[in-house]
């Protein structure tokens, strides 16, 4: 038998029942929670352009109109970031460009964008130990610039 003196212990009680006082001493901090929490929810949604995004961005940004029939030089194996970098550098990217002779040798390298400093300097120092095909010009190899970028989302 119960304290209460029921037999049944399915009887319903009240323990969930939360005080009038309760609500009003407690109820407005919970609906600024409430009201901070969704806020702050909206905000990551509606930031603004990703890393990605950014990157592309710049590649639109610096890319030079090559003459007709010349193509720039490319990157024999696609430079890719290393685990550690994934790690480091969050929502992050950074812009290069490469200069490459008319044998595939980078001749330099230069920072364009960045937002991670320490990114930036990774990814330079990336591309320009990278192997390059050199540009062409109706199929004769000369000397180009490639733009190449990363963005870490």
């Amino acid at each position: 038998m119960r304290p209460s003196g029921d037999k049944c212990w399915l009887t319903p009680v009240r323990a969930w029942s939360v005080p009038a006082w309760w609500w009003a001493f407690y109820g407005e901090m919970l609906q600024r929670l409430i009201l901070f929490t969704a806020a702050a929810v909206v905000g990551a949604c509606a930031s603004g352009p990703g890393a990605r995004e950014l990157s592309q961005q710049c590649n639109v940004k610096y890319r030079e109109e090559p003459p007709s029939g010349a193509t720039p030089a490319k990157p024999i194996i696609e430079p890719r970031p290393s685990l550690v970098a994934l790690r480091d550098y969050p929502q992050s990217y950074a812009c290069v460009a490469i200069s490459v002779n008319e044998r595939g040798e980078v001749t330099g390298a230069k920072l364009l964008e960045t937002d991670s400093p320490g990114l930036g300097e990774y990814w330079l120092k990336v591309t320009s130990q990278a192997k390059y095909a050199p540009g062409t010009l109706h199929g004769n190899p000369v000397p180009t610039k490639a733009i190449i970028s990363i963005g870490i989302e």
